[in-house]
């Protein structure tokens, strides 16, 4: 067989290159990337899955696959699960997953049919005027609550204001307001619900160096945090979809659960 000329060449090189030890390896550590993700590297590949679920535990869940066999995702602290009284034997689900230490660690599991909460700038309640929001700054008898639509309510605190959920409001709370509306724009709290306690919650920071587009992202000390709809991600003063973060932010998370999986519930980005 006549060979090519070079290939005597390139073979040498080759050889050559491995003895020296500069031939680079895939890392043997390395998931497969099988979900839409960005970032110049992907050190954990976001795999998505459907399937029938046929066991279910406090730690543990197993699907069905449609395209046959079984598979079983771990379940920690910080995986988000729609609706967890609904995850029965039978139940067709979708999972959000990545393999850490050698298993899936399900970061999201979610009833096919399902779809992420609705969020309301504002609405009328029984009780009056209500929001929700994310409380952005914090007066001594008013707070600044960032809605959906990124408008800012000025809620004034008087005497009479009744706050559940905490003794106070501190910043990035997520808050629930009822009252009364004002002819400028404002509105007169009865009752302030803190809905999230970000004193309570699991802190992380660091930079951002894989995403996936609205479902979660991978922090440089390790942390792989899932966000969906009712995330509230902060960039600036103003709100931003979960898909806007990209790698290369900063991010500090508040969320439950803890590493390897936090489930955030607030996120402040930075450049």
């Amino acid at each position: 067989m006549r060979r090519r000329p070079g290939a005597s060449a390139l073979a040498l090189v080759l050889v050559a290159l491995l003895a020296a030890g500069t031939v680079p390896v895939p890392s043997l550590h390395a998931a497969p990337h099988r979900g839409k993700g960005r970032g110049a590297e992907e050190p954990l590949g976001l795999v998505r899955l459907r399937g029938v679920v046929v066991a279910v535990g406090p730690s543990a869940l197993t699907l069905r696959l449609a395209e046959g066999g079984t598979v079983t995702c771990r379940l920690v602290e910080g995986t988000r699960i729609g609706g967890r009284a609904r995850l029965v034997v039978g139940l067709v689900v979708e999972v959000r997953a990545v393999r850490v230490g050698g298993a899936l660690v399900a970061l999201a599991v979610e009833a096919a049919e399902a779809r992420g909460p609705a969020r309301s700038a504002g609405l009328l309640s029984s009780a009056g005027a209500a929001a929700e929001g994310v409380a952005i700054a914090v007066g001594e008898r008013t707070l600044s609550v960032l809605r959906a639509d990124n408008t800012l309510l000025t809620v004034l605190l008087t005497g009479t204001t009744q706050l559940r959920g905490a003794s106070s409001v501190p910043r990035l709370a997520v808050v629930e307001v009822v009252g009364t509306a004002n002819a400028d724009g404002s509105l007169s709290a009865r009752t302030v619900a803190v809905r999230f306690d970000p004193r309570r919650a699991t802190q992380v920071s660091g930079r951002v160096t894989v995403a996936w587009d609205g479902t979660g992202f991978v922090l440089s000390g390790g942390a792989i945090v899932t966000v969906d709809e009712a995330t509230w991600v902060l960039w600036g003063a103003a709100l931003r979809p979960p898909a806007f973060i990209a790698p290369g932010m900063r991010a500090t998370v508040w969320g439950e659960g803890r590493p390897p999986v936090i489930a955030a519930r607030v996120v402040q980005l930075a450049p």
